[in-house]
């Protein structure tokens, strides 16, 4: 075959139709088709579940390391100490500051207390002043009147000292307890005047406030008409060295001279004229006791209360 019969066969050929597939043929192909999309999907759900896997082994590896070499856990762990420092921090300081306040707060209260305090009772003495003045006025009417008035505004004043008094009492000395227990006694408020002396008594941190607390007690009590209850006030007050041992003797013997010269003007001013004898002498035996030319003053007193007493008009008997 030449060659041109060769390229004419060939052109042919090529141009030959491709006969149309049978019916049955385009089935199998489509079915084919569609076994190659399944392979391909389950290819790709294999690979899915192939990078869940190693992802789960991956969290699995982590969750076996201990949480003390795990940076994520050490710095959640520090954070969470940071905040609780600082809220812990910030609490003792807010705090704190707060207390600071109220104790300045606290101080400022008590000092403006303790100054109207002493206030009042510089005025309640200087009222004291005036009613011992009025016995020298020559007007009686005038005398009477300053008197009532003088006594209620002593009551009001006292009143307002015991209320202040009863906001700080850890902050009263026994001296001022006494102080306002005696404007109460002289306008006859015993009721108001006891319980301060009781303070006095049991705050007093030496033998002078002791002795001074238990006198005034017990010329309070002859004052409201008990005797004997002044009488025992008295002998405790001659006891107080039990309380006070580390005085000096002639310390003692000073206190008790003047306990028996206080003993001996009571009972005389209420009748009792054997009785403040008998409190004389025995303050005579603590002036012998002393037997020193230095203490004139003490000797002084002995004698002005001695003739005192000589004057004791005795009660009448009820």
């Amino acid at each position: 075959m030449s060659p041109s019969s060769q390229s004419g066969a060939f052109s042919s050929f090529a141009a030959e139709p491709v006969p149309a597939m049978a019916p049955g043929s385009e089935r199998a192909a489509g079915d084919l088709a569609g076994v190659r999309a399944e392979l391909m999907a389950l290819r790709a759900q294999v690979a899915q579940n192939d990078d869940e896997i190693d992802d789960l082994q991956l969290r699995s590896a982590e969750s076996r390391v201990p949480w003390y070499r795990s940076i994520q856990s050490l710095v959640a762990v520090f954070a969470l100490l940071l905040s609780l420092s600082t809220t812990l921090v910030s609490g003792y300081w807010a705090r704190t500051q707060g207390e600071i306040a109220e104790q300045r707060l606290r101080q400022q209260e008590l000092h403006d207390a303790k100054t109207e305090l002493r206030g009042l009772l510089q005025s309640l003495a200087e009222l004291e002043r005036r009613i011992e003045e009025l016995p020298t006025l020559d007007d009686p009417l005038l005398a009477s009147r300053l008197s009532s008035s003088y006594g209620s505004e002593t009551a009001i004043l006292a009143t307002q000292a015991l209320a202040i008094m009863e906001t700080m009492p850890e902050q009263i000395s026994s001296s001022e307890y006494l102080n306002l227990a005696i404007r109460f006694g002289a306008i006859n408020e015993f009721g108001r005047a006891q319980p301060l002396i009781e303070r006095a008594v049991a705050t007093a941190a030496n033998s002078y406030d002791f002795l001074s607390a238990k006198r005034i007690y017990a010329a309070l009590l002859f004052q409201n008409g008990d005797s004997d209850g002044g009488r025992r006030q008295f002998a405790d007050a001659l006891q107080s060295w039990r309380t006070f041992p580390a005085e000096a003797a002639t310390v003692q013997s000073t206190g008790d001279l003047y306990t028996e010269l206080n003993w001996a003007n009571v009972e005389s001013l209420h009748g009792y004229c054997d009785e403040a004898n008998a409190h004389i002498d025995a303050a005579r035996q603590h002036v012998d006791a002393l037997n020193n030319p230095g203490w004139v003053l003490p000797r002084q007193q002995f004698d002005a209360m001695a003739e005192l007493v000589t004057q004791c008009q005795p009660r009448a008997e009820t």
